[in-house]
């Protein structure tokens, strides 16, 4: 079965047509499917509409709470539904194309080695269509610092349009509440020892999604630099800090060498600050490189408490399995 998760806020003006456009695509996959829709607290129509919809069909089901918690939650709350062997997940707008479940689920199909795949704008054969170009040139911008930080090769990070084998959500111990969830996946997952691949996929802005662009919508986009900034930085603390470390370190080395310099060319005098700032810059530049150490050290701790977490899940699923099979039901009825 395959499983498709849609986070849903305040979508009442497009949300009917395109679930009819959703399930009309889902009705052509071969085998069984269904769609987990989580409804993340809107506060116009869309519930009431989408649920108009799921009377009349028996697949799409309703994940619902009352207060917007971010789409981390709502995911998180939709891998918990899903009963698919593989999830898809997508935006509840249609941006990435009505085929990009059946693109993903290929995918998956079509390379065994692969546990997830993610859809991106930024391999050849895809791109961004009637996207703002400054929403564009800070999309490629934040996904390179991303993917420095993962030490991986995938191209978009902070995207939430992916697939997944059940057995990698199931491993997972997710925590973000809202867009840091899409890098904390790949994260997770790539420590875990999970395969990731990548598919081109065109990002298309419809007219509803550009209007809107605002105060609002400038300030969530502040948060999000922010926080992919503080993820980049827990995950690749040389990375960031290092360059910082080794600038300042740098700093101080030539300016000793110019201190030198003017010491053999007799114009050197004590009282002159640049000694004082060769001392400030040394000093900061040695106390960032051990406190990049020490984070670095704490992250590797924090990957191999994810695998030890991941295993003990694993065992108690196979413990839950056996248990099972030793206890059938006593009226001799098939378990569910």
């Amino acid at each position: 079965m395959i499983s498709v998760v849609i986070p849903m806020y305040n979508e009442a003006a497009t949300i009917k047509e395109v679930l009819a456009r959703f399930i009309e695509r889902c009705c052509e996959l071969s085998g069984e499917w269904e769609i987990v829709l989580v409804n993340d607290g809107s506060t116009d129509d869309s519930l009431s509409l989408a649920q108009e919809v799921a009377q009349k069909e028996p697949r799409l089901r309703i994940v619902t709470y009352p207060v917007n918690r971010g789409r981390g939650y709502a995911l998180r709350r939709g891998f918990a539904e899903a009963r698919g062997e593989i999830v898809v997940t997508t935006e509840a707008d249609l941006s990435w194309g009505e085929d990009i479940v059946a693109r993903l689920a290929d995918a998956l199909n079509a390379h065994p080695e692969w546990d997830m795949v993610v859809a991106s704008p930024n391999l050849p054969g895809g791109g961004y269509k009637n996207v703002p170009g400054l929403r564009v040139f800070l999309s490629r911008l934040g996904n390179k610092l991303l993917r420095w930080a993962v030490y991986g090769k995938l191209t978009m990070l902070s995207g939430m349009t992916r697939g997944y084998r059940r057995r990698v959500l199931d491993s997972l111990e997710l925590e973000s509440d809202h867009k840091e969830i899409h890098p904390e996946i790949i994260s997770k997952a790539l420590a875990l020892g999970f395969k990731a691949g990548e598919i081109p996929a065109t990002l298309t802005w419809g007219e509803a999604r550009r209007g809107k662009l605002g105060a609002r919508s400038t300030f969530k986009l502040t948060r999000v630099i922010m926080t992919h900034l503080a993820f980049s930085f827990s995950e690749a603390p040389i990375l960031l800090m290092g360059s910082l470390a080794l600038f300042f370190i740098l700093a101080s080395t030539l300016a000793v060498l110019y201190l030198f310099y003017l010491d053999i060319t007799g114009r050197l005098f004590y009282n002159r600050p640049l000694m004082t700032w060769v001392v400030i810059w040394s000093t900061v530049g040695v106390q960032t490189l051990l406190f990049c150490f020490l984070a670095h050290q704490i992250k590797k701790i924090q990957d191999s408490v994810h695998r030890v977490q991941a295993k003990l899940k694993l065992m108690d699923a196979e413990k839950d399995e056996a248990k099972d099979e030793d206890n059938p039901p006593e009226d001799g009825s098939c378990a569910e």
